[in-house]
């Protein structure tokens, strides 16, 4: 849809387009369509402020939205314990991104999806975050940084442990565990490492696992 002028606004040609986008479009949903209604509303409203013409009426105001539960069209899901373990050993056998190794990602999404924290909380960790009590270990993650808004102390299961501390012995004290700005944009990290074999589904990592952590065996041998 080309638009040049404020007299090529107009809600019969965006409401056409939107609907060729939607027909021919896998990715262009409802949801996706509203976006874009809202967008061109707000856009001629800057546009007639700015042309001195605030009188004149927005052409996009009176179009309603649809509605977005009739068509889903990326259902989201918790992930498999098959797709967790997936995406650990594809994360192994790559290289360097977002400026962490193999290794050290897959202890990031086995570390991440164990104890349900969001990409902020585990960029923010280092290894004196791990505090060592009577019954156990726990990740101790301060108001700062934490989703509540208060200092958490989180018990971490032993499995996950077994597996962290060989590989916490190599990182220096007062470091962050995975430097780096790659929390700003985790979900592009993720995708450039893994996509699941479901096309109409979106797996979703923090908070699947409770207990058991998706570290394979090669992530256990390269920790010692």
């Amino acid at each position: 849809m080309r638009l040049q002028l404020l007299e090529d606004f107009n809600a019969e040609r965006l409401k056409q387009w939107l609907h060729r986008q939607r027909a021919t479009r896998d990715d262009f949903g409802v949801a996706t369509s509203n976006h874009y209604i809202k967008a061109m509303r707000a856009f001629a409203g800057w546009c007639r402020e700015r042309l001195k013409r605030s009188s004149e009426a927005n052409p996009f105001e009176g179009m309603d939205l649809m509605n977005e539960q009739a068509d889903v069209r990326r259902k989201r899901r918790a992930a498999t314990e098959d797709e967790l373990e997936e995406l650990v050993r594809a994360t192994e056998a790559g290289g360097d991104v977002a400026g962490l190794n193999g290794i050290d990602r897959a202890m990031l999404y086995s570390f991440a999806a164990t104890m349900a924290l969001r990409a902020g909380e585990c960029a923010s960790r280092t290894p004196e975050s791990f505090i060592h009590e009577e019954n156990g270990v726990t990740l101790r993650v301060t108001a700062a940084y934490s989703k509540h808004r208060r200092e958490d102390n989180l018990p971490v299961p032993t499995a996950l442990w077994s597996v962290l501390q060989p590989w916490l012995k190599k990182k220096r004290a007062g470091e962050p565990l995975w430097p780096g700005n790659w929390h700003n944009d985790a979900a592009a990290m993720h995708g450039r490492t893994w996509r699941p074999r479901a096309f109409r589904t979106r797996p979703m990592m923090a908070g699947t696992l409770t207990s058991m952590p998706r570290v394979t065996p090669a992530s256990r041998a390269a920790a010692r």
